[in-house]
């Protein structure tokens, strides 16, 4: 029998209902919304996560809340009998934090078109009390990595090898959408998951809520994408050999391919999302490991599958399959 050295083989179900939120996963908008010109609090205006059967309407003083909302990136819509229609593009909304957003209406007497502006987010988050660095779906797509622990290797006081505030890889605690997948032989992730399947990190480093427990070093809560009513497709593939190795000999023969698939298998109510990435390397070594061990001597296969299903606004059923070989 060939000697696999450190194979881990992992499958992990987990099927979990929401009713009203389960800590760890959903975030909160509010905020209020108010007259351009008087400045003076508007009642009863339309607020809708657009794609989403979310939404809610102000009070009398203009002041609105919409709770219980998956971590993610939403386009939040206001509109008001009288006045221009505002889109908030690119909202993201972390886990366990407040994304405040204020509103100015502008009247109008004639319909006009809606107008269209991008959330900011606020230097200073005044309702986190812990030290906490939160990456959300956009600052994602932007970071020059491929994985989960490249990301998390990037943030302060983390190390190449996942370390935290100088405590060992096992004194960290892993959450995909609020369940522990821990490596408890070796310490640190248990499941690789693909960047693409990501919509929200949160690491928090010190001062932890009470709802965590079991980490000393820092807790990686991971928020996975949820499907919307439109169909979406990603492909990437990339390889560090383009060059002939006769030339360039300083790479790990990688071969790396990601598909994601998302969209509504009911419209409205009935949402999955997919992603996998087959990693095949040779290693960094592989000028000496070629005269030992086929090629390639590094196979990994890891990924998600989701399927999330709304009863109601507020209540949510989530089927969700972790894999990685």
């Amino acid at each position: 029998m060939p000697n696999y050295h450190r194979l881990w083989r992992q499958f992990t179900l987990l099927l979990f209902l929401v009713h009203c939120g389960i800590a760890g996963t959903v975030g909160i908008i509010d905020g209020r919304v108010l007259d351009k010109s008087t400045k003076e609090p508007l009642p009863a205006v339309s607020i809708q996560l657009i794609g989403t059967m979310m939404g809610c309407v102000t009070d009398i003083d203009g002041l609105y809340q919409l709770n219980n909302i998956p971590a993610g990136t939403y386009n939040v819509k206001f509109s008001y009998v009288g006045y221009k229609t505002i889109t908030m593009k690119k909202v993201t909304v972390l886990a366990d934090l407040r994304t405040r957003i204020e509103v100015l209406l502008e009247a109008s007497t004639v319909q006009m078109q809606g107008v269209e502006v991008t959330a900011q987010k606020p230097l200073i988050q005044k309702d986190q009390p812990s030290t906490a660095y939160s990456i959300g779906e956009i600052k994602l797509e932007r970071m020059p990595v491929t994985n989960f622990l490249d990301i998390l290797s990037l943030q302060p006081g983390v190390t190449m090898e996942g370390n935290v505030r100088g405590g060992k890889t096992n004194e960290v605690l892993y959450l995909i959408d609020g369940m522990p997948v821990q490596d408890y032989i070796s310490g640190g992730l248990g499941s690789e998951l693909p960047k693409s399947a990501i919509g929200g990190i949160t690491i928090m480093t010190g001062g932890f809520d009470a709802e965590y427990g079991n980490a000393m070093s820092a807790i990686v809560n991971v928020i996975t994408r949820t499907g919307e009513n439109e169909h979406r497709f990603n492909a990437r593939f990339e390889k560090d050999n383009w060059i002939p190795s006769k030339w360039v000999k300083q790479t790990d023969q990688l071969n790396e391919l990601e598909l994601t698939a998302s969209g509504p298998i009911v419209r409205n109510s009935l949402f999955y999302m997919t992603a996998t990435t087959v990693r095949l390397s040779n290693t960094r070594w592989w000028q000496d490991m070629q005269n030992f061990f086929p090629s390639p001597s590094s196979k990994e296969l890891s990924g998600v599958t989701k399927a999330d299903y709304y009863a109601t606004s507020t209540t949510r059923l989530s089927l969700q399959a972790i894999y990685t070989l």
